[in-house]
């Protein structure tokens, strides 16, 4: 039984209330991926993907500029994700005064550059700032690519239109602050050790934030109760101890040795770890070589107007 139908399964008997009223229902037509609603949502998305990198280039040495786009982008984010967690909570049973469905809490991987595009403006020391804006670069384009090109129809399990839309959006924004950061900050230009700095400061920054979401992952189970409706499935970063992972490979791990009395949560979540500061090198090596590669192209293209005026 594949681990969305198991969990289904568990709402039903664990959550009397389940399943309520979403604010703006499917009527069970499901989207699917690259179906036209998400061709109608990406395809401008990725134009302004092209946009935000180019804002990124102009506005690099006007911070004062450069904060409001990231604030605003990040303000977008949190409206957006005020839907989602009102309506997903609706259609747990819950709502303001009754409960709060902690398994989708903001705290997953690709919720972080809500937060650091919302706090930006605020970070006065420079060097801070830098390393915040280079964690959106790396960490906000691989959520957002991952998402839409590697699971996308993994996106579509909700029960409301607008959380559909919202999970495409989102990742789309996720990839515009991607670009933005890029451009704002020339990740890829220098020498390739300034470049691995990068990835040393973001990887930190990977490791301190799953830290919190395994705290999460712990105490919410722990103090509620681990078959709790409230609880059920928290499992931020999908590297929880109580509840199985539904990435792949790292569920396969994880059942080796189920739950937080065995060692198959502690193997998934040191390679999961691993695997992102693979995959923290890997990006920023590609933006290197893709910088590298645009670098020489200008460079003939000047060689050859020389020529044509000699």
């Amino acid at each position: 039984m594949n681990l969305s139908l198991n969990l289904l399964l568990i709402l039903n008997d664990v959550c009397p209330e389940y399943p309520g009223n979403a604010l703006w229902p499917d009527g069970g037509v499901k989207w699917h991926a690259w179906d036209w609603h998400v061709l109608s949502l990406c395809i401008p998305g990725f134009i302004l993907c092209i946009v935000f990198f180019f804002l990124g280039i102009k506005f690099r040495n006007n911070r004062k500029v450069a904060n409001i786009i990231l604030f605003c982008t990040g303000l977008f984010l949190a409206l957006a994700e005020t839907y989602k967690q009102i309506s997903y909570n609706m259609i747990r049973g819950f709502s303001i005064f009754n409960g709060y469905a902690w398994d989708v809490f903001p705290w997953q991987l690709c919720s972080i550059p809500m937060f650091i595009a919302l706090i930006i403006p605020f970070v006065k020391n420079n060097n801070r700032r830098d390393v915040l804006i280079a964690f959106m670069a790396v960490f906000g384009m691989i959520g957002g690519f991952a998402a839409l090109f590697v699971n996308q129809n993994g996106l579509f399990s909700w029960g409301d239109v607008g959380i559909y839309i919202h999970t495409i959006v989102w990742h789309l924004v996720l990839m515009m602050l991607g670009f933005f950061s890029i451009g704002y900050l020339s990740i890829g230009q220098g020498k390739y050790k300034r470049n691995l700095r990068v990835v040393g400061y973001t990887y930190i920054m990977v490791l301190g934030f799953s830290l919190i979401a395994q705290g999460i992952n712990f105490f919410i189970p722990t103090l509620l109760g681990v078959d709790d409706c409230r609880a059920i499935n928290t499992n931020m970063w999908y590297i929880s101890m109580w509840y199985p992972s539904n990435v792949f490979v790292l569920k396969d791990i994880w059942m080796l040795s189920p739950g937080i009395h065995g060692y198959g949560w502690i193997l998934a979540y040191s390679i999961y770890m691993v695997a992102l500061g693979l995959a923290d090198l890997l990006i920023i090596s590609i933006y290197y070589w893709v910088y590298r590669l645009f670098s020489w192209l200008h460079f003939k293209r000047k060689v050859r107007r020389l020529e044509m005026n000699n």
